[in-house]
């Protein structure tokens, strides 16, 4: 399974995001980043399963919250947690 990362510049806004996933019975969790993403200190983010990427963004953008990047987790030949960037649609 593949898991999305969005990161927020505070836990308040990861907070909000994940309450209102709940109200929609959308699973996600508050996480500190991994330093594989996060050259820039501690952010935190959400991490949930990618398909639920669209509704995370839309409810993003409805709340207002600023997304510092996004993030698509998966596991390379061996096993090992990789961390891919993605670009959101212009």
């Amino acid at each position: 399974m593949k898991y999305a990362w969005i990161i927020y510049s505070s836990i308040t806004s990861a907070s909000r995001i994940k309450k209102a996933c709940a109200q929609k019975s959308k699973t996600c969790s508050v996480r500190q980043t991994p330093s594989a993403m996060s050259a820039s200190g501690c952010n935190y983010g959400i991490r949930c399963n990618q398909k639920d990427l669209p509704f995370v963004l839309d409810l993003s953008k409805k709340l207002e919250l600023t997304i510092k990047g996004i993030y698509i987790e998966t596991n390379n030949d061996t096993g090992e947690v990789e961390y891919e960037k993605y670009d959101l649609p212009r």
